[in-house]
């Protein structure tokens, strides 16, 4: 989607920054606020768990509504331990936004998702972030080896914009919203147009869940020969069938840069994997730039929404776009993205 990383930007400012006018900006804050209180008082955990990823500006600097997040995050996890998407959200939240403290400590919590689903190697990279933080050598090799061995990859990305998408159609975001919002754009370009509660929610869900969703990779770090000189070769050869695994199972942008990121790192990545990669990367990049984005074709990027939501895959929703539009799905020859100019094999 052309102009997708403004779109991040916009759909943050709905609610907390001057992006739009003073007075859509105070009611963007006003129904955010509607809409974490009536989440915080459904009885599903699964709300109860989405409010508490629902900010503004003004809240992430208040300690207070850091507390309450925090504890009302661990009773959803508690009351809803089958639900993926909660227990994901509980264990890649950090330690202030978690419920647990000294205390009252929580030991448990990084499992959460693992011990639903122990062949989904995303689940185990929350485990991983105190066994780098130690350089626990041990943990960290056990840990990849667990990984490298699992038989999917799912960061739950696609899962947590369907649920948040599901709450802007419940809570639509304000007409004055969207059409400071659609004047704004129009003042820079005059193919816009005009932007609907329904569109405005779609962008939302996918900032919000890009913000949230996708988990820190600091235990991938061990991974990295140069930061590792005295690693066993053993953990790199595990680093290379984690990082195929997710190159072949992962479904987002941002599974397949971890994945180049740990075969190139640790060495291993070959011509096979090279073409994958300049493949995966090509088909992001058309999506990106084809004419299918929510300012100037609405239809459009309903489509790919709807083709994300369907398939719980925003590769797979970039090349069903690409395919209407009748883009080719594989790089012309010598093409590479500028960051990976100098890629080649053995990293």
């Amino acid at each position: 989607m052309k102009n997708f990383m403004l779109g991040l930007v916009l759909a943050a400012a709905l609610a907390s920054t001057s992006a739009i006018d003073a007075a859509a900006e105070r009611e963007g804050s006003r129904h955010l606020d509607r809409m974490v209180a009536s989440l915080r008082a459904s009885s599903s955990p699964r709300d109860q768990a989405l409010a508490t990823r629902l900010y503004t500006i003004e809240m992430l600097s208040d300690p207070a509504d850091k507390a309450w997040r925090g504890i009302a995050l661990r009773k959803a996890a508690a009351d809803a331990p089958n639900d993926r998407l909660v227990q994901w959200l509980w264990a890649t939240a950090d330690e202030g936004g978690s419920g647990c403290n000294a205390t009252n400590p929580c030991p448990e919590r990084q499992m959460a998702l693992a011990n639903l689903e122990p062949d989904n190697a995303a689940a185990w990279i929350p485990t991983g972030q105190d066994a780098w933080k130690r350089r626990d050598d041990a943990a960290l090799d056990s840990l990849l080896q667990k990984m490298s061995g699992a038989s999917y990859y799912d960061e739950l990305f696609e899962e947590a914009v369907v649920a948040l998408n599901k709450l802007y159609i419940r809570y639509p975001i304000p007409a004055p919203v969207t059409q400071a919002w659609t004047a704004r754009e129009r003042r820079q370009s005059d193919m816009v147009s005009e932007i609907d509660p329904e569109t405005a929610g779609i962008v939302a869900a996918i900032a919000n869940a890009a913000a949230f969703a996708l988990p820190a990779m600091a235990a991938l770090q061990a991974c990295d020969r140069k930061k590792n000189p005295k690693a066993a070769e053993a953990r790199f050869e595990d680093c290379g069938r984690l990082g195929r695994m997710i190159l072949a199972e992962g479904h987002t942008m941002w599974s397949t840069s971890m994945a180049t990121l740990v075969l190139r790192r640790s060495g291993n990545i070959d011509h096979k994997d090279i073409a994958l990669i300049r493949g995966q990367r090509w088909r992001s990049h058309q999506a990106a730039t084809s004419s299918s984005n929510y300012l100037s074709d609405m239809a459009g990027f309903r489509a790919y929404f709807a083709d994300l939501e369907s398939t719980r895959s925003e590769l797979r929703a970039q090349e069903l776009q690409l395919q209407r539009a009748g883009i080719p799905m594989a790089p012309p020859e010598g093409w590479m993205p500028k960051d990976l100019a100098d890629l080649k094999p053995g990293g």
